[in-house]
């Protein structure tokens, strides 16, 4: 029986009015208070403490809760205005848009989170902090990775009344933690970009652009180079140099006059060191692909100041190794050649090569050896015009020709010496004689004599005495003919005492060289004349042949 007085109600536990005004408690067995009513509201305690109802409860003002909220068969909440929650919401797969269901926050493993849309999966950041975009796979292990089998495109807009466009920034730092600082070192690389495509089997890098620390690095100064490498390893092939340069297949400056040049090509094969202009059309017309050489005075890159006589307007250098350092073995260069006018800027061309002086102590620099001037014509400094090929020569095409002309090419010149042996009743005497070439012609000379003495003599007893030659021609004549010999006195033959006209003769397509009189025949055969007192005699010939 419940027993209920001023203070308590007895076989309810207990419900108890302390002393405070405006406050009710209930109690259970233990004494220990279960319920409290007072004007701020309802509260419970206690390790089980809770309030079940069968039907609705409504409360019009705010409901605390201490612990956790559990519920059983709850399909919704339903809530007029915000939700918040101080602390966690807890999910067991996702949250979804309502009156648009296929677009979701989603867990669909664990340490992982995914965005879908459209009822695929869009975004997706996984166990390992990736984020990735357009799929849920992980390709290549990259922290931001866009997949996508129609197209990946990475756009990075900015719509500004300005003259700036957007930035893409990779940050290089030595320090451990984000936002600290650590200056970086030579040789570090700051970023790079890398292109990689798919074998069949694993998805290759073919080629990369990254940035290179190169030099001390200073306050607001880091010395950087832009390097282009291929392969799967990322070979250096191309480097822009902070100093500007450009640098294909090497990674410093090789050049070898004393000069940072701002164009370098170096490498260990042909292919690597050459370089091609080509230009394909469809017509003869327009400009052909050109390597230009400019100079202008003044200080003005973009002006256009006018040169002066002598000025040197560009040159080809080049250079060989000569075990140590890079010696200049010669070059072209361009050069102004008169007062300059509006339109008009004589030049000449000047070609310079190093001589060979072996053993020398200190580098032999290249000299003048050709000139080609503004008036087109040819200076030849030093040395010799060498044809190389028979059949070459001076080509004089452009002069008028005669009605038989066969040829306009001058294609031979040498100089030389050939022997000639005089016989004379047993006196013999050897001279040297000489001849010039000069395309076609053949110009001898010479002279002949029986003794030491320089002359010959004769016998006076009316037989007279045999006088032969012994000779060969340089070339080989293209037709027979003869030339006149001259002699210091007038000469006599065997009988008679009749004046003899002697002569050097030869026959086509032989060198034998005979002596002959236009008293016995004129045709070159016997080689051998007779006279009859003669004294103090030299023969001299000088004439020309055709080979």
């Amino acid at each position: 029986m419940a027993l209920i007085n001023q203070n308590s109600v007895i076989g309810v536990t207990s419900i108890t009015s302390p002393g405070a005004s405006n406050v009710l408690t209930v109690h259970t067995n233990d004494t220990t208070e279960r319920l409290r009513v007072t004007t701020d509201g309802l509260s419970f305690s206690g390790t089980n403490a809770s309030l079940d109802t069968s039907g609705n409860a409504s409360f019009n003002g705010n409901v605390s809760i201490g612990g956790t909220l559990t519920y059983e068969d709850v399909t919704n909440i339903d809530s007029i205005g915000i939700i918040t929650a101080r602390s966690h919401v807890s999910i067991a797969d996702k949250i979804i848009h309502t009156g648009d269901t296929d677009t979701a926050l989603r867990f669909p493993a664990a340490n992982t989170f995914t965005v879908e849309t459209g009822g695929s999966e869009a975004i997706r950041v996984d166990s390992s902090q990736r984020l990735i975009v357009g799929s849920i796979q992980n390709v290549n292990n990259d922290q931001l990775q866009i997949n996508n089998a129609g197209g990946s495109n990475l756009g990075i807009s900015r719509f500004a009344d300005n003259a700036g466009g957007p930035d893409l920034f990779l940050i290089k730092s030595r320090d451990t933690t984000p936002g600290d600082h650590t200056t970086v070192a030579d040789e570090d690389v700051i970023g790079q970009i890398r292109f990689s495509a798919d074998d069949g089997t694993n998805y290759v890098e073919g080629c990369r652009i990254f940035a290179k620390v190169n030099g001390t690095v200073g306050t607001n100064s880091i010395p950087t180079d832009l390097v282009f490498g291929s392969g799967t390893t990322g070979t250096e092939k191309l480097r822009i140099t902070s100093a500007g340069q450009l640098l294909i297949h090497h990674d410093t400056n090789v050049a070898p006059d004393g000069y940072e040049s701002m164009l370098q090509l170096a490498d260990d094969s042909y292919q690597g060191s050459s370089t091609v202009w080509k230009r394909a059309a469809g017509s003869s017309a327009g400009a052909n692909p050109a390597l230009i050489l400019q100079k202008v005075r003044g200080a003005d890159i973009d002006g256009q100041g006018a040169v002066s006589d002598s000025d040197s307007i560009g040159q080809i250098r080049f250079y060989g190794a000569d075990g140590t350092t890079a010696i200049e073995c010669g070059n072209i260069s361009a050069t102004v050649d008169n007062t300059t006018s509006t339109n008009n800027v004589p030049g000449k061309l000047v070609f310079k090569t190093a001589k060979l002086q072996a053993g020398s102590g200190s580098p032999v620099n290249p000299t003048q050896a050709m000139t080609i001037k503004a008036n087109h014509n040819v200076e030849i400094h030093d040395g010799n015009i060498v044809f190389e090929t028979a059949g070459t020569g001076i080509d004089f095409s452009a002069n008028a020709n005669a009605a038989g002309m066969t040829s306009e090419l001058l294609d031979d010149y040498e100089e030389g010496t050939f022997t000639m042996t005089v016989s004379c009743g047993g006196n013999t005497d050897t001279e040297i004689c000489r001849y010039t070439k000069v395309g076609r012609v053949v110009y001898i000379e010479g002279h002949g004599n029986d003794d030491t003495a320089n002359y010959f003599n004769t016998n006076s007893n009316g037989t007279g005495t045999s006088v032969t030659i012994t000779s060969t021609l340089p070339f080989t004549p293209a037709a027979t003919g003869a030339i006149p010999i001259t002699v210091s006195r007038t000469l006599k033959g065997a009988s008679g005492f009749s004046y003899e006209r002697m002569y050097i003769g030869w026959r086509k397509d032989s060198t034998t060289m005979y002596l002959g009189s236009y008293a016995n025949s004129y045709y070159p055969q016997n080689n051998v004349v007779t006279l009859n007192n003669q004294t103090n005699k030299t023969l001299l010939f000088s004439g020309s042949y055709f080979v």
